[in-house]
Order: structure tokens, then C-alpha cells, then sequence
């Protein structure tokens, strides 16, 4: 399965909005809008004789660069990144048990889920912005085991 998604994202006019925005973002792209997003999965089943399953499943998603910040500033911008999940197990063939191994994240690829303006540290007005820039990270590689029981 899989899916792509084309946005273009312009601000052309406030409306009743206006207090919320600055005057500059007008004709800017909003933010947290990458031009492209596509997805695609993979599931792999087989039964491994009449008594157990084998299953294996890896996803990917790929999301173009895009800005985090509400005030588009330029060190808030996400470059283009790809998450890659998979999953591996072994089952009754009833599925009344599975086990798998995971990992999210594979190939622990680091973005910003949001960057932001630092509290009392500077400005991001103006032509040169002052301020530090802080950024909560996306989830790193992780990894584990998950059985499954169906009583």
C-alpha cells in the first residue's frame, strides 16, 4: 500500500485572523506544509506448515522540507527526511499467539518535530534574529519485542 500527497500552501488573505498573524506572512507558505508527503508498506505473509505463520512488515514515509516555526524563520526550517519501521514475527497459524521483533525509526534519522524562539533569549523580529532557537526531536531508533495472546 501506499499513498503521495501534493500541497501548496499559500496565505492570501487573513480575514478575521489578522491579530494573529504578522502583516510579512502575507504570500508565505504556512507552516508544517512539506510540498511532498509519500508513504508506502509492505506486508509479507506465510504460513510455515499448517501450525505456524511467519509475517514480516516494513513502512516508509518521506516528507520534503517544510518550516516548524509559526514565524517561518529560516532556522526553523526541516530539511527532507524518510522514517523507515519494520516489524518481523512468528505466530500460530490461528493467530492466537505472535510474537515480533520492531524498531521504529530505523535508520535513526534525527528531525525537528517543532523548533521555537527560546524564552527571554533574544528576538526573531527584524531583518538579523537575535534569539536561540530550541527544537523538540522526533522519537530516535527504538526497538523491541512484543508477544500477542488471544485467549
Amino acid at each position: 500500500q501506499g499513498g503521495v500527497t501534493y500541497t501548496e500552501t499559500e496565505i492570501e488573505d487573513f480575514g478575521t485572523a489578522l491579530a494573529f498573524f504578522r502583516p510579512e506572512r502575507k504570500n508565505d507558505t504556512l507552516s508544517f506544509a512539506p510540498k511532498w508527503m509519500a508513504s508506502l508498506s509492505a506486508t509479507f505473509e506465510q504460513p510455515i506448515g499448517s501450525a505456524l505463520l511467519f509475517r514480516t512488515n516494513v513502512g516508509a514515509k518521506y516528507t520534503t522540507e517544510y518550516n516548524t516555526g509559526s514565524n517561518l524563520d529560516p532556522r526553523k526550517l526541516q530539511d527532507s527526511f524518510a522514517l523507515v519501521n519494520a516489524r518481523i514475527g512468528l505466530g500460530s497459524a490461528d493467530e492466537r499467539w505472535m510474537v515480533e521483533a520492531w524498531a521504529q525509526n530505523l535508520t535513526d534519522e534525527e528531525y525537528y518535530q517543532v523548533a521555537f524562539d527560546a524564552t527571554l533569549q533574544g528576538s526573531s523580529a527584524g531583518a538579523v534574529a537575535t534569539s536561540t532557537v530550541d527544537a523538540f526531536l522526533g522519537a530516535p531508533r527504538t526497538y523491541g519485542l512484543t508477544a500477542r495472546f488471544k485467549f
